[in-house]
């Protein structure tokens, strides 16, 4: 992550994630954005970017991401676009933002009150997209829909206690009325100071 600020207002950030795999296979996710603070509630962000809809994923520089569920990993993810973010309170965000999704534009909205978070898109097509996170120290829930795939998929974590979490992870496509993802499992989580796992 590169930041130069430029003035208080004006600033670029830039981010890039590379994965390198077997097989030379090499997977890249770049982004970068101009971000004009007009306040500290009120941003206006341009460039590929994040979307709405893409926060609702783990952040991919993170571990969390590195064994997302199915229904995690069917949200899309950063996009050549623009964004308007206002945060009027500690418990309320709002983003609108203009991107482009290989050629078809589509608007995007970003909903966050306290633990939940709702965003999605309409592409101009008319096709759309639907994503719910709902996280907190029992629970960590996502859902979605996809008009295009006609399928939902979610996932939910509850955590039995601080070490332990339980999953279940699944699918259902409309035009088929089956599953073709369901997963249930169990996590451990080790913490110290010096590592994590």
């Amino acid at each position: 992550l590169i930041t130069q600020r430029f003035t208080n207002v004006f600033l670029l950030e830039a981010q890039a994630v590379v994965q390198f795999n077997s097989n030379n296979t090499v997977n890249a996710l770049p982004a970068f954005e101009f971000i004009t603070k007009f306040s500290d509630k009120l941003q206006l962000r341009a460039g590929v970017l994040v979307t709405p809809t893409t926060t609702v994923r783990p952040n991919p520089v993170t571990w969390q991401q590195q064994s997302e569920t199915y229904a995690q990993s069917r949200i899309i993810g950063s996009k050549p676009g623009v964004m308007l973010r206002y945060a009027p309170s500690k418990e309320l965000f709002l983003a609108y933002a203009f991107h482009n999704h290989s050629g078809e534009w589509a608007n995007h909205l970003r909903i966050d009150y306290r633990k939940l978070r709702v965003a999605g898109y309409m592409r101009l097509d008319g096709q759309y997209f639907a994503g719910l996170k709902l996280t907190n120290n029992r629970l960590d829930l996502c859902m979605n829909y996809s008009s295009e795939q006609k399928e939902a998929a979610s996932s939910v974590f509850v955590n039995l206690t601080e070490r332990y979490t339980l999953y279940c992870d699944g699918n259902y496509r409309a035009e088929t009325e089956k599953n073709e993802v369901l997963k249930f499992g169990a996590r451990s989580y080790f913490n110290s100071p010096e590592k994590h796992a």
